[in-house]
């Protein structure tokens, strides 16, 4: 498996992950909001690849709370479902604790499970 940034030709293999999910968003809204992510300095995202095949991304950005340091949050994390159980999800977690996107200059992340 490889990890790399998230790219504009991305953007039907994330819809169709998200569909998994239930997400039913049109793919030139997923392309925009791709575009997005990579112009801003506070946000970023990965994919994770396997045979040529995007199995699963993440996106996290910077978050600023009136009574916290600035911190990573990710808010999305999505693995195929053929892929789900294998451990995929691990390295990214492992990843995102030490990763500093762009040019913040702080490293850790939460982690909070939503229903």
């Amino acid at each position: 498996m490889d990890i790399r940034q998230i790219q504009i030709r991305d953007f039907e293999s994330i819809t169709s992950l998200a569909s998994q999910l239930g997400s039913r968003i049109e793919e030139e809204i997923v392309q925009q909001q791709i575009e997005d992510i990579m112009q801003n300095p506070d946000h970023d995202a990965f994919v994770a690849e396997k045979n040529n095949v995007i199995i699963g991304y993440i996106h996290c950005f910077k978050a600023i709370r009136l009574t916290t340091k600035p911190f990573i949050e990710i808010c999305g994390l999505v693995i195929n479902e053929k892929e789900r159980g294998n451990g995929i999800g691990n390295p990214w977690l492992n990843i995102s604790k030490n990763y500093t996107p762009k040019n913040m200059l702080f490293g850790c992340v939460v982690i909070q499970k939503e229903n």
